[in-house]
């Protein structure tokens, strides 16, 4: 593996000098209240909580509705042969075949914790973030107090929110199952998904961790769903 080469954390050390990085997060604006927090502790706190909340998931639900219009594409016959043990020389073939910085499968059912762990780092994506709520709330007083000329403008306001940070596992278990998956893929695949950790470090600091009980992981090539 590339992670035990010694060249490997040379690559990751220079990576996060300081020097290299941008400067760090010194104050949020609480979404509720309005008030900017800029005190260490209660920060850690409020991007901490935020996040749980976003990766944990939502009362019970009835999509009974939404699985009634999907239509199986497994048979028994592809069900038994995708379930079937993982031969030696397919896991060569796989492995001599997998890209350098790709994961490979796993066959025991059980995904070791520290291998779905992530790191999170925070960092504020442009030096002086705030200065673009003052663009926008100048922007909307403009046309809030725009009165005069026939030109009229509107402004909509999009809360983009991933959708695989909202991904229900037991609803994606159910779509495993009505598609005709057995019930030993989808274990395998839950396995993968239900043991993601994840870290969060602002400022070089960790905040803790967080055990999501929703999210799809995405984006990251070690993932064991690249």
């Amino acid at each position: 593996m590339w992670t035990t080469d010694e060249s490997c954390e040379e690559a990751i050390q220079g990576a996060w000098c300081p020097s290299n990085l941008t400067d760090g997060i010194e104050n949020l604006r609480h979404n509720l209240q309005g008030e900017w927090v800029d005190n260490p502790t209660d920060l850690h706190y409020l991007i901490h909580e935020h996040f749980k909340e976003i990766y944990s998931s939502s009362e019970s639900r009835d999509f009974t509705s939404v699985l009634d219009v999907i239509t199986p594409v497994m048979n028994e016959t592809m069900s038994l042969h995708l379930e079937s043990p993982v031969l030696q020389s397919e896991i060569e073939k796989a492995v001599k075949n997998m890209g350098a910085n790709k994961a490979p499968v796993f066959n025991e059912g059980v995904m070791p914790s520290s291998l779905n762990m992530t790191l999170v780092v925070l960092l504020p994506k442009i030096p002086a973030p705030e200065n673009c709520m003052v663009i926008a709330n100048e922007a909307f007083h403009y046309i809030r107090t725009k009165k005069k000329g026939e030109q009229r403008h509107i402004a909509l306001k999009l809360d983009h929110n991933k959708a695989f940070d909202h991904v229900e596992w037991d609803f994606l278990m159910a779509t495993c199952q009505k598609l005709g998956f057995g019930e030993t893929w989808c274990k395998l695949v839950m396995a993968c998904v239900a043991s993601y950790e994840m870290e969060f470090m602002i400022n070089g600091e960790s905040i803790g961790l967080i055990k999501p009980s929703r999210v799809i992981r995405q984006g990251d090539s070690m993932s064991p769903i690249p």
